[in-house]
């Protein structure tokens, strides 16, 4: 009977307060400097003074898919407030034409990765550390302030960004 009673509880408080999770502690953003889908140069530290939401994402990756058509929303809602830069972590010039479909925002910056990037995030230490993609960081002053996993809505993106201006 304790045991059920313990568990009741114990579940009746992760649906109370789910938000109590532990903050993520910040850590610097490792900067980089890779081609644009334009050709022209992607670099972290030419946003030091702003917000920015870096994403990693394949093409070949459904979930990543999916989350483009969110970003190309979330580009207009926030196009004053936060930099996007949408970085593809595989394929590098190979991968421009297919890219340039999905990604169609002129408030985005598409950046081809020819794994330069990827590797230097690899080293990162948990929660910043990807696992897969689609991953997101929020970056602001050259740290990471937060990491996002996974396909997200575009509220959850929304709420997390303003969470940081």
């Amino acid at each position: 009977m304790h045991k059920y009673l313990n568990l009741t509880l114990l579940l009746t408080l992760i649906l109370v307060f789910p938000g109590c999770k532990k903050k993520q502690q910040a850590v610097d953003a490792p900067d980089f400097e890779i081609k644009s889908i334009d050709k022209t140069p992607c670099k972290l530290s030419d946003y030091q003074n702003k917000l920015v939401l870096l994403e990693v994402w394949s093409y070949n990756c459904p979930h990543c898919r999916k989350q483009a058509k969110v970003l190309n929303k979330l580009a207009d809602a926030m196009k004053d407030k936060v930099k996007i830069l949408s970085v593809h972590s595989r394929g590098g010039d190979k991968a421009r034409r297919v890219v340039k479909k999905l990604i169609h925002n002129d408030n985005i910056k598409i950046c081809l990765d020819n794994g330069s990037l990827y590797k230097k995030l690899k080293e990162l230490k948990d929660p910043h550390k990807p696992r897969g993609v689609p991953h997101m960081a929020i970056v602001k002053s050259g740290k990471i302030v937060q990491t996002l996993r996974g396909y997200k809505e575009l509220d959850v993106l929304k709420n997390a960004l303003e969470n940081h201006l």
